[in-house]
């Protein structure tokens, strides 16, 4: 049997490749920029009515982690998987002296590493919109608002490419039950109340608080937030290191199952 750092590094740089020349992930790089053209249309236009640093962070949280980030980090981590079940090219990897394992870990950390990629260039050139955009007002961007989105990326886009990779190996219909998962889980359960102690186990939960300790300019932003959390009353924000280790845990929970799933079906019959 081939080693398995070597099995996971081949795979993993091949399905790394594929993507960045796959016309679908030029698509999605035009989301992410669409999201940056966003935040300097609307900074450039309100001009000195509104603060700038409340703005982005508005737009940051509505388009980008309820939206962006998790439709791309779903697409990306179940097509990646799903298509080397559908075009029958598993068959003759398994057959070989591949470990399985090696095959799904290497898809995820492909699809996790091109989403970040993807939606890193949106977020930098947010960034660079917003410096201009701002211009010399008094109202400009502070340089942690713009930074704000990159540390969450690093942390929530694998959590998200892991449970995509469990659902790709899992369901028939990964795609669909994706969607369930984004609108149904993370956008309803992750908008419950602040007493609600199963919001913690979505990613989006995790993923706004490390954007909110990133965002100290955005103060009548982060004091409507934490209104939000605590039901009507000022609470403090849970610690920076308590988000990520809850990343994490889901990202470590949500892989394993996959690995897992992953090397006991049999995904050559018909049926799969």
């Amino acid at each position: 049997m081939i080693a398995f750092p070597r099995c996971l590094w081949l795979i993993s740089r091949q399905t790394f490749r594929d993507l960045l020349v796959s016309k679908k992930t030029i698509l999605f790089v035009l989301g992410s920029l669409f999201y940056a053209a966003l935040i300097t249309i609307v900074i450039r236009s309100v001009g000195d009515r509104e603060d700038h640093n409340e703005l982005f962070a508005f737009i940051s949280l509505g388009f980008l982690w309820q939206g962006l980030v998790p439709l791309t980090a779903m697409y990306f981590s179940i097509a990646t998987a799903r298509d080397e079940i559908a075009n029958r090219t598993l068959v003759f990897l398994i057959s070989g002296p591949v470990p399985r394992a090696s095959i799904w870990l290497g898809k995820f950390l492909a699809s996790s590493a091109v989403v970040i990629l993807v939606l890193g260039i949106g977020c930098l050139a947010a960034a660079a919109g917003a410096t201009l955009a701002g211009g010399d007002s008094l109202r400009r961007v502070a340089n942690s608002t713009m930074e704000s989105p990159f540390v969450p990326l690093l942390f929530a886009v694998p959590a998200y490419c892991a449970v995509g990779t469990l659902f790709a190996l899992f369901f028939r219909r990964p795609m669909i039950t994706g969607a369930v998962f984004i609108i149904g889980w993370e956008q309803f359960v992750g908008a419950s109340p602040g007493q609600a102690g199963v919001r913690s186990l979505t990613v989006v939960d995790s993923a706004r608080t490390l954007l909110y300790h990133r965002l100290p300019a955005a103060v009548e932003y982060l004091r409507a937030q934490r209104n939000w959390r605590g039901g009507g009353h000022q609470v403090e924000l849970p610690p920076a290191s308590e988000a990520i280790h809850t990343l994490l845990w889901l990202t470590a929970i949500a892989l394993a199952l996959a690995l897992w799933v992953g090397g006991r079906r049999n995904y050559g019959t018909p049926h799969e």
